[in-house]
């Protein structure tokens, strides 16, 4: 069929309307060509979808890293506090304590049959 076309000196005029004359070969060469395009459009819109989700993820990482940063101050004051009492405010009853004479066990009062009728 090319052979008749270009023995009819139909190329040129079919170039200007873009037709293309295509055999067996070169038709499959052209639509493996388009198939290629559009794979390759494709991929390029996926890639541009994956762009924006790590943006997303890289601002949510950013407000996690912040959170993280306000729980450990948190945790920091808390233990703190906890050396704080368990030091500073044990150290302060023990002060307050030791005026305190212990009292011998054979001391104490004796319970009385008073305090079991209750």
């Amino acid at each position: 069929m090319y052979s008749e076309i270009v023995n009819l000196n139909l190329l040129d005029e079919l170039n200007q309307l873009q037709i293309t004359i295509a055999g067996p070969y070169t038709l499959l060469a052209i639509l493996s060509t388009v198939t290629n395009y559009y794979q390759a459009l494709a991929i390029e819109k996926k890639s541009h979808e994956i762009e924006i989700t790590l943006g997303k993820v890289k601002t949510e990482f950013k407000k996690y890293d912040e959170a993280l940063v306000k729980v450990k101050n948190s945790l920091e004051s808390a233990t703190n506090n906890l050396e704080k009492l368990q030091t500073t405010r044990t150290n302060a009853v023990n002060r307050a304590l030791r005026s305190v004479v212990e009292l011998d066990e054979g001391l104490l009062p004796a319970e009385t049959d008073d305090d079991e009728n209750e």
